[in-house]
């Protein structure tokens, strides 16, 4: 009955990809279960022996990754500049700044003038658990970006310089969708957080030797696990592949 369990545990936690820690949490669970078992003298004491779960049973596989390849960016830029109205103009400097830069969508929606302190260089952004903020180094293309934005559309400093709230999100992704059927980019379940996804790959592609992986996390606003797990595993040749591809979307 033992073995019987444990493969049974053994072949979910490999199904849906759980760690070897998480799979220790789980046999934790079994294990007290197991116990009250015993207690209750339903199940015979040492029936059931335990062992931990290594950290390196599993071995490590780059996960799906998808992202923006540089001819997608292209083609969606070029379609909101067929038509001259703000929301598209919008949308085109929205995708502009989350390639740029590592800001998620609500953040860019939430960004206001004052958050882009150019005498300390730097564009502050509000941590996603509030609370704090966060900071990253303002770039030539990023004050090119803000340069322009400003001047079509000027805006209080304490005022969202897009001129919305993060209720146009859903609005915005609607449109983005039309833009990306017309452009005939296939979005494979892709939104805008995949421009985030796609500042990393091209950091690491085109800076990944000058910069330590803490240094990339930093930059990129996450953990040092999630550029090892999902970026580095995959190689630099491989990254490079995605983002000169023409669909931003490969396996490992």
């Amino acid at each position: 009955w033992r073995n019987e369990w444990e493969s049974t545990l053994k072949k979910y936690t490999l199904l849906r990809d759980i760690n070897a820690n998480t799979q220790n949490i789980y046999l934790r669970g079994v294990s007290v279960f197991i116990h009250w078992l015993e207690d209750e003298k339903i199940l015979l004491n040492g029936a059931v022996e335990f062992k931990r779960i290594k950290k390196n049973a599993q071995k490590k596989v780059p996960k799906e990754i998808k992202i923006y390849s540089k001819i997608e960016i292209q083609k969606l830029l070029a379609v909101c500049a067929k038509y001259k109205n703000d929301r598209h103009n919008k949308l085109a400097y929205m995708i502009r700044l989350m390639t740029a830069a590592a800001v998620r969508i609500h953040e860019v929606f939430e960004m206001k003038c004052e958050d882009w302190q150019f005498e300390k260089g730097q564009l502050r952004i509000m941590h996603k658990h509030g609370g704090r903020y966060e900071y990253v180094p303002i770039t030539e293309e990023m004050s090119k970006i803000y340069q322009e934005m400003t001047l079509l559309y000027p805006s209080k400093d304490d005022e969202p310089m897009f001129g919305y709230g993060t209720d146009a999100d859903s609005n915005f992704r609607k449109l983005f969708k039309v833009v990306a059927t017309e452009a005939g980019i296939k979005l494979s379940g892709r939104l805008f957080h995949e421009f985030k996804k796609t500042y990393i790959t091209n950091l690491i592609v085109t800076k990944g030797k000058q910069l330590s992986t803490f240094e990339i996390a930093h930059l990129s606003r996450c953990s040092v696990s999630v550029i090892e797990k999902h970026y580095l595993l995959l190689g630099n040749e491989k990254l490079r592949e995605i983002l000169e591809s023409s669909n931003g979307v490969v396996s490992g």
